[in-house]
């Protein structure tokens, strides 16, 4: 049994790029939901993540990447429907990037 106090491995670069993939598609759905202008890349994001930033216009992540809550949500229920979404849209989606190989080691 894993003690709760401790603490999840570091993530590399790679695993943070693949894993910020979920919250960047938010954003930029939500960007368009709300008919605001994006033109951010995938590395501002994975560069203020690895910088210690958890929070992205709003939007808080876990150390995993994954979004915990929007305070900028532009309806109630639109994160989860997001994250419902692309989890069933993306048969190759990134949140099980390298879980394989880690198991192996």
């Amino acid at each position: 049994m894993k003690n709760k106090n401790q603490k999840q491995p570091e993530l590399n670069n790679e695993q943070i790029h693949a894993l910020m993939d979920l919250p960047f598609e938010y954003l930029k759905a939500r960007a368009h939901e709300e008919k605001v202008k994006w033109d951010l890349e995938l590395s501002f994001f994975v560069n203020g993540f690895e910088k210690g930033c958890r929070e992205f216009f709003g939007l808080n992540l876990n150390d995993l990447c994954f979004p915990i809550y929007d305070l900028q949500e532009p309806y109630q229920g639109f994160l989860n429907n997001f994250i419902s979404w692309y989890l069933l849209t993306n048969s190759n989606n990134n949140l099980t990037l390298k879980q394989n190989e880690n198991e192996k080691e």
